[in-house]
């Protein structure tokens, strides 16, 4: 029971390493190894005007390497489907990625983030 304990406090201590991040990462933190590509796959439908984007901070620790909407599952009108951002760490350090939930004609109020996630590249 120590070892499990002490296991999973040394993964919140130093973030974690996940291959795809989703809208319930927010607000994590992950750690990367110099040169690993990881995804964030979030959920859309661009028939309603809202797309996520994303926005970096100039340190670039990460770089985006890929942008794409799945098919959605059911042929149904207007069908939900999933937007894979793929990034890439390029250099040490931290950064925060930020994704808004927005228009792209932009509204007063969507400078806010809607989700945010930590990563440390090693």
């Amino acid at each position: 029971m120590k070892k499990i304990f002490f296991l999973m406090l040394i993964l919140v201590l130093t973030g974690c390493h996940k291959d795809v991040l989703s809208r319930s990462d927010s607000g994590k933190t992950f750690t990367y190894n110099l040169g690993q590509k990881f995804t964030v796959q979030l959920l859309e439908n661009p028939t309603t005007g809202y797309m996520w984007r994303f926005k970096t901070v100039p340190e670039m620790v990460v770089s985006p390497i890929e942008d794409y909407l799945e098919k959605p599952k059911t042929n149904r009108l207007g069908a939900a489907g999933n937007h894979l951002f793929v990034f890439q760490a390029v250099n040490q350090g931290e950064t925060e990625l930020q994704a808004f939930h927005a228009r792209p004609w932009g509204v007063v109020g969507q400078d806010q983030p809607t989700l945010t996630y930590k990563i440390i590249v090693r």
